[in-house]
């Protein structure tokens, strides 16, 4: 058995009065990673879903989301699959280097 792979990535303003990742669902567990660099000047989010059956995508959706202009995240939601517990989450947080 093979894991597949699928992602996407979001820039978040880094002078937004909050930034946040939210996850939701019982097969929305993963590995959060924060890092710098002097290369970017906003926060990078990048998420990669690992799996064994495509089919649990079907139920997962990742969405960037500005609630009430108070802040800037990201937010996981993933329905319950019966069949399907080999899926989580690798989310790569890269944020500008402070000096």
């Amino acid at each position: 058995m093979s894991w597949e792979t699928e992602g996407v990535e979001f820039d978040l303003p880094i002078n937004s009065e909050g930034l946040f990742v939210i996850s939701r669902g019982s097969l929305s567990s993963g590995i959060v990673r924060v890092h710098q660099s002097p290369e970017v000047k906003d926060v990078k989010v990048s998420i990669v879903a690992h799996y064994h059956k495509k089919e649990v995508l079907s139920g997962a959706r990742v969405c960037l989301v500005h609630p009430d202009n108070s802040g800037n995240g990201v937010v996981i939601l993933v329905s319950r699959h019966h069949n399907i517990k080999l899926f989580f989450f690798f989310i790569k947080l890269l944020r500008p280097h402070s000096d």
